[in-house]
């Protein structure tokens, strides 16, 4: 989501650019996310995570302007890694209901 976020604006700055390639994930790791059922907005190289969902609501009306944004129904609260040395690919989701 990060990097099509800022994908859509063709004018980032070096600054922007820079930090988008350090956001990127090695493919020779495993990584684990623990996510939440938070909104989360991406614009350019920033994130918003857990954005209230009045927040959102405004920020995706156009009153703050013409940008656009990406939203994500999801936000990462906590994320690990563990290096694998051989490349690593696709995915798996596993649901868990904390009460």
């Amino acid at each position: 989501m990060q990097s099509a976020a800022g994908a859509m604006n063709r004018y980032l700055d070096i600054r922007e650019t820079v930090s988008l390639i350090n956001q990127e994930l090695s493919n020779d790791r495993l990584y684990a996310s623990l996510i939440e059922a938070r909104p989360t907005l991406y614009s350019d190289d920033k994130t918003l995570p857990s954005l209230p969902v009045s927040v959102l609501n405004v920020m995706q009306s156009g009153r703050s302007g013409k940008r656009t944004f990406l939203t994500s129904a999801e936000s990462v609260v906590q994320q690990t890694s563990i290096p694998f040395g051989l490349i690593v690919s696709g995915s798996y989701s596993v649901q868990v209901t904390v009460k």
